[in-house]
């Protein structure tokens, strides 16, 4: 089995009242709720990843689809990038991944 040193992940970032650089008031459980309500929407169809960064996301990646470009494990939270290893390239991730910055949804790209 080979080693992944690299990767390349879009994400849609929920804000909470206590993540870092928080940009919203509400509790966790509320930004997880909503997280799971996006992924079961774009589980569904019928709403673009696109369209749902642009809507939803807290962090300015929402202009360029959430890309968060190619990074090494070092450059990452290990929240995302264990989330990252456990999806498989070209596959959303199908649970809201929480890390210090927020609740993310996770799509990998590369």
């Amino acid at each position: 089995m080979s080693e992944t040193k690299k990767m390349r992940l879009s994400h849609i970032l929920l804000s909470w009242d206590q993540a870092l650089r928080s940009t919203h008031s509400r509790e966790l459980i509320y930004a997880i709720d909503e997280a799971k309500q996006i992924i079961a929407s774009l589980q569904r169809g019928g709403y673009s990843w696109e369209t749902a960064c642009k809507e939803n996301s807290a962090c300015d990646t929402y202009i360029n689809s959430g890309d968060l470009g190619w990074f090494e494990e070092h450059e990452i939270t290990q929240e995302l990038w264990i989330a990252g290893l456990v999806t498989p390239i070209g596959e959303l991730n199908p649970e809201p991944v929480t890390s210090p910055y927020g609740v993310h949804i996770i799509y990998r790209t590369g």
